[in-house]
C-alpha cells in the first residue's frame, strides 16, 4: 500500500 510506505518512510525521516 501507498500508505505505508508513506508512512515508513516519515517514520525514518522522524528517526533520523
Amino acid at each position: 500500500m501507498l500508505l505505508l510506505l508513506f508512512i515508513f518512510l516519515l517514520f525514518l525521516l522522524l528517526y533520523h
